[in-house]
């Protein structure tokens, strides 16, 4: 092998590492979202209604539905093939992704070994199986999320090792922004999709989905190795300078959990209830809000995504800039840290639910909605700045098996949420499909809120007895990723 270059490189090695393992994250969302606009397509929604015998009061809906019935009767409004599926199987579909994502975030790294290739031959066969059977579908979904359960854990043990301490937390915002937004991206270009011709429409939102994913796979196996160390064309300069500026993973790889006083901690219950809430009321109007732009004011699928797409991007600017905000504040010594992070967690939480709650207030007027869903997505994002950033400082040693045990029990949540509607909406009766969304509503509000009381009530940024082991390196655990976290990329 060749001596290493020990000039100072023009474009540093770790910030390909970093953008690809970006792009990865970014691709993720891509795959988790693009079936929330696609089922629109996928389902002809009045031969459901007709099949279920169920009847729409004339001051329901925000819109007539007897145009889209004469619509549809001239012909169909999305190409490709129609579905029969009530709103309680959309919901499991839907929610499926995650009964995978969930349990391999806690089983360990054998699917980061494998998944990339095989995600998107399950996505791209999803056209396919959905004409032999739902439940083919589910288990495609469930696969997918298996894989995608590893992600973050693998990208963020490989940034440990590639990223100087003081370049990790700039990286680690990156992954949280570039995963929002492919939300931003897949949803306009999906429902671009499921009206064109080619290939009979929606079908072609897995395909395409499939293809980049490839690309990306190709590029990632040629140009990222699992450390500096490994890289046969990474500098001298470079290596010399991550290695000197980067501590290695020390110490917890052989130290015995406590889990008896994680489970009994407090402050470890706040992150739990608190995310659970916030991800409640996260994954339900991520998955589910396409469907009820549609079935509740009948938006044209072109709208209906780009407004989806919207609430990705409000929600990117405030997860980016929720952090540093909130050290800002710290550095002005106007409060104590943890009175900082309930402050900024507060706000996030409480005004998502007064939104939530302001939703049936404004019956159709659809621009207000649009409004207050996108006010409340945009201060959500500020998350970063409130509990998502405490878990370091209260578990400093032990943060990486915190957040494990805290972010899987919160994905639940996104199998959970929409069942619950699927549910809901297959029971409307005579009380009606938009009364139906307004409890939703008000269960989702209530919801936020009791995340952002436990919280104010039990969390803390004060480091616990159980969770300083020997050198807490600064607070930052990024670099230790234990045991639920995965070594190997």
């Amino acid at each position: 092998m060749s001596a290493k270059n020990v000039d100072k490189p023009l474009v540093p090695k770790r910030l390909i590492v970093g953008l690809m393992g970006c792009l990865g994250c970014c691709l993720l969302y891509v795959l988790r979202s693009n079936l929330s606009v696609a089922i629109i397509a996928m389902v002809n929604e009045l031969e459901v209604i007709e099949e279920e015998d169920t009847t729409i009061q004339d001051n329901d809906l925000c819109y007539d539905i007897n145009t889209r019935i004469n619509v549809t009767n001239s012909g169909p409004i999305y190409n490709g093939p129609k579905y029969l599926w009530s709103a309680s199987i959309q919901g499991v579909i839907l929610g499926s992704y995650f009964y995978g994502y969930t349990v391999t975030q806690m089983l360990g790294s054998y699917a980061d070994r494998f998944g990339a290739k095989w995600m998107t031959v399950f996505n791209a066969l999803i056209p396919v199986l959905a004409e032999v059977h739902y439940s083919l579908v589910i288990l495609m979904r469930v696969l997918i999320g298996a894989f995608h359960g590893v992600i973050y854990a693998c990208v963020f043990s490989l940034f440990a090792k590639w990223f100087p301490q003081s370049e990790k937390t700039l990286a680690i915002s990156g992954t949280l922004f570039f995963g929002n937004f492919g939300g931003v991206i897949t949803m306009p270009i999906a429902g671009y999709l499921c009206k064109v011709q080619f290939l009979d429409g929606w079908p072609t939102v897995f395909y395409l989905t499939s293809i980049i994913h490839i690309v990306w796979f190709g590029f990632w196996c040629y140009l990222v190795h699992n450390s500096p160390e490994e890289d046969p064309n990474i500098s001298e300069y470079e290596l010399k300078y991550i290695s000197s500026n980067n501590p290695q993973s020390r110490s917890v790889k052989n130290v015995t959990i406590p889990w008896r006083a994680i489970f009994s901690s407090k402050p470890v219950w706040a992150s739990i209830l608190t995310r659970m809430s916030g991800s409640f009321g996260y994954y339900t109007l991520c998955t589910k809000m396409p469907t009820y732009l549609d079935g509740v004011f009948g938006m044209a699928i072109q709208s209906n995504s780009w407004f989806n797409s919207m609430m990705y991007g409000v929600l990117c600017v405030t997860n980016i800039t929720g952090g540093p905000l909130s050290n800002w504040v710290r550095s002005r010594h106007w409060f104590s840290q943890t009175r900082n992070r309930k402050n900024f967690h507060s706000f996030a939480m409480l005004t998502c639910s007064v939104c939530l709650f302001l939703i049936p207030a404004v019956g159709c007027n659809s621009g207000a909605v649009i409004a207050l869903m996108l006010v409340g997505m945009l201060a959500y994002g500020f998350i970063t700045g409130g509990e998502y950033g405490v878990i370091p400082e209260y578990a400093p040693s032990l943060s990486g098996t915190v957040f494990g045990v805290s972010n899987t029990l919160a994905s639940t949540t996104g199998f959970i949420g929409p069942l619950i509607v699927g549910l809901l909406l297959d029971n409307a009766g005579d009380s009606g499909v938009r009364h139906q969304w307004n409890i939703i509503w008000y269960l989702s509000g209530a919801v936020y809120a009791f995340g952002a009381i436990a919280f104010e009530v039990w969390g803390t940024a004060e480091p616990q007895p159980w969770a300083v082991m020997s050198e807490p390196d600064e607070y930052n655990d990024y670099d230790k990723i234990p045991h639920l976290i995965t070594d190997k990329v």
